[in-house]
């Protein structure tokens, strides 16, 4: 399991031991991802870890090495914040031809010719990291190994070159070099170092140091005493005895340290290699100040900004600090359990709208304008659309749970994770509350477009004939069929969350909005199934209302909870088995105890009809008897076949029906098989707008239609 993350950086002066760069965190080339908090638990795993060089073939394969391969070890291992794992590589005597090339690439301008590769088994789990699914590691297990590669896989990955190159490529000793000037100062200005500790001076000190010992010292203000004239007066006789070589070893050691802080500034840029290349050629070798070569980054970070509109820049990372939000699932997931929705994964909830809206639009004051570069603002939608574009079917339809935006909308990422959310929990809404329409839904279908459906009942054959042995086969005769036409509908109404409800961080107006517009949703398309019989709709078969004395399926008796009432209810049980076959004239029916029957009713009914379920014997008869119909609708403490709708309107009227698989009753149409409501953004505001005249827009659309298809498997009791 190679992990190619690390680069050699810095040489002693022979070239035998180099202070390298084993692993920094983040993302491998190869979708391996390592924590920060992974790779400093396994600090103490990399001392003592031998360091091969091996052929491709074989530092791909696990476990193919051999000593004969060995060329060094880490030691001295330890974990850098801005870096990662450092340590120190020591380099066999066998590997001289490794040292001989490494001095040279580092003294011609190419320190990253050569890089470092970690081989050491792990534990990781799959993680979705910058819109895309990563081993991510949480564990660096041991025997850990270091490869010497060509090609260490993480952009971006090298730190800085601790060495310092001149501008003709010779590659300054820096110890030597410190060494060689702290023993002028020491000869010829020991007043510059009095009374500090030399071994941990300073890069800044260092450069102090050197302007000092470059410019004689000035004479002492009359009023100090006199031992600090005298000490004036031999700094000034050493700057002015300073020899031509001890001036020109200054020199270059100024140099030296300018161009290590320059170089180091550079490359912690991120900026692109050929803009690195260009500032070094500006600024190496020309000592100066820092602030000028920081004003050259932020020009070059400019200009990626313009010439890059998606923020990621070629070469070596991100530049000012753009890069496309890295977890939008995390994002969410943090929507969603602010909406009290149960979802995987373990971001934590928002703990308010403003809060959320903050987070991913940038714009920490609601103004309406993302807070975000657009470059990165660009990029986060786009990642987000990315997202939503994996969740739709084969036939480019969201899949539920999904916010539909037109391919013609730019949404922005607060527009796609808000109205994802909404969406289900608009959606969870709709299906916690229940009118038990679906119950007398014989049929669901599919509808392609607004134009009209029809849904055939064929008549039924009579009974085969006999054939005699020399008789041929008859025909089956030519049957008749009711047709019914109807035609899909669209209902639904704009949501609004606007920027002020956002600014007073009032989470319960929108939770209230879309929970109630979830059940709003639901109970229409109820209402809608339940009044093609409250309404009594003529059924299209035979022009005749749908409950009526010629269907035989009208009553008028009411439900009560004595004999009574269990006689009405019987003599309606009798008449809905008792249903013939269009055609045949055929019995339809059966026993209706075998039938588990629905029985509908009014709230005010709800006693009665639990009553006549439950009780054994007729109720309020001196002598009960058995009570038929114990037990018919199921449980006796829950009664699962009695609906007791909220949505009749008559409260004497009652119904019952047959199992819808038993018999056609309703036919069901939705547009495109979308069951359940959408949820649309409305209209996208342009890109860095969070909304248009300050609110953000999503349309709820249900699209359905439906029609009695045959009116044999239910009964109504109208009661006057």
């Amino acid at each position: 399991m190679p992990f190619e993350l690390a680069r050699i950086e810095q040489a002693d002066q022979d070239g035998w031991v180099w202070s390298v760069l084993v692993i920094k965190p983040g993302m491998g080339a190869n979708r391996q991802y390592f924590p920060a908090q992974t790779l400093q638990a396994a600090v103490a795993k990399f001392n003592g870890a031998r360091v091969f060089c091996l052929p491709d073939s074989q530092h791909s394969r696990t476990g193919d090495k051999s000593a004969k391969n060995i060329v060094g070890w880490i030691e001295q291992a330890e974990w850098r914040a801005e870096q990662g794992i450092v340590g120190r590589l020591t380099l066999m005597k066998s590997a001289d031809w490794l040292r001989q090339n490494l001095l040279d690439s580092h003294a011609k301008g190419k320190p990253d010719l050569y890089g470092l590769s970690i081989d050491a088994p792990g534990k990781a789990k799959i993680e979705q990291i910058d819109g895309a699914r990563a081993q991510v590691f949480t564990e660096v297990l041991e025997p850990v190994t270091v490869d010497v590669v060509w090609n260490p896989g993480t952009p971006g990955g090298f730190q800085r070159a601790l060495n310092a190159v001149a501008g003709d490529g010779a590659t300054i000793k820096e110890e030597r070099m410190k060494e060689q000037l702290l023993a002028i100062l020491q000869a010829k200005r020991p007043d510059l170092l009095k009374g500090k500790d030399v071994a941990a001076l300073t890069e800044e000190q260092l450069t102090t140091l050197l302007d000092e010992a470059m410019t004689p010292a000035q004479q002492a203000d009359q009023g100090h005493d006199k031992d600090k004239k005298e000490a004036n007066a031999q700094a000034q006789n050493a700057g002015g005895g300073l020899s031509e070589d001890d001036r020109a070893t200054l020199r270059q050691a100024k140099v030296s340290v300018w161009n290590q802080q320059a170089v180091e500034q550079i490359q912690q840029s991120k900026l692109p290699e050929p803009m690195q290349a260009s500032l070094r050629k500006r600024f190496l070798d020309e000592p100066g100040n820092l602030a000028h070569v920081e004003q050259a980054i932020s020009d070059y970070r400019g200009l990626v900004d313009k010439l890059s509109p998606e923020g990621k820049v070629a070469g070596l990372g991100f530049a000012n600090d753009m890069a496309v939000e890295s977890e939008p699932e995390r994002l969410q997931q943090s929507m969603d359990r602010l909406f009290g929705l149960d979802v995987k994964g373990d971001a934590p909830a928002f703990v308010g709208l403003r809060q959320a809206y903050v987070r991913i639009t940038g714009d920490v004051h609601v103004r309406g304008l993302s807070g975000h570069p657009l470059a990165k603002l660009q990029g986060m939608t786009k990642a987000f659309q990315a997202m939503a574009a994996t969740q739709v079917d084969s036939s480019n339809y969201p899949l539920p749970d999904y916010v539909r935006i037109s391919q013609a909308q730019l949404a922005g990422a607060w527009a796609l994770i808000l109205g994802n959310s909404l969406y289900r929990r608009l959606r969870r809404e709709y299906l916690a509350v229940d009118y038990h329409e679906s119950m007398i839904i014989s049929n669901r279908r599919r509808a392609n477009d607004y134009r009209a459906l029809e849904a055939m009942a064929p008549h039924y054959p009579p009974d085969l004939p006999i054939i005699n042995s020399d008789a041929d086969y008859t025909e089956r005769p030519t049957m008749g069929e009711e047709a019914v036409n109807y035609k899909v509908t669209k209902r639904g109404r704009i949501l609004t969350v606007s920027r002020e409800v956002i600014l007073n961080d009032d989470l319960g107006v929108v939770m209230r909005d879309v929970r109630t517009e979830g059940r709003a949703a639901r109970r229409t398309f109820a209402r809608f199934v339940w009044n093609l019989l409250i309404g009594n709709a003529v059924f299209d078969g035979d022009a005749i209302a749908t409950f009526h004395a010629t269907h035989n399926n009208l009553g008028s008796v009411a439900l009560t909870a004595n004999a009574a009432g269990i006689t009405a209810l019987t003599n309606r049980l009798i008449a809905l088995m008792g249903q013939t076959e269009p055609g045949s004239g055929e019995k339809l029916g059966g026993a209706w105890w075998g039938a588990r029957p629905i029985l509908a009713v009014h709230g005010d009914l709800q006693a009665i009809a639990k009553q006549l379920n439950q009780s054994g014997g007729v109720p309020g008869a001196a002598n009960e008897g058995d009570n038929p119909v114990k037990g018919l609708f199921g449980n006796a403490d829950s009664p699962e076949r009695i609906i007791v709708n909220p949505l009749f309107t008559d409260s004497n009227d009652w119904y019952l029906f047959r199992q819808p698989s038993d018999m056609e009753m309703i036919e069901v149409a939705f547009l495109l098989g979308q069951e359940e409501p959408e949820l649309f953004l409305a209209d996208a505001p342009g890109v860095g707008q969070m909304f248009l005249a300050d609110k953000t827009q999503f349309k709820i659309r249900h699209e359905y239609g439906g029609e009695i298809v045959d009116y044999r498997g239910m009964d109504k009791s109208v009661v006057a």
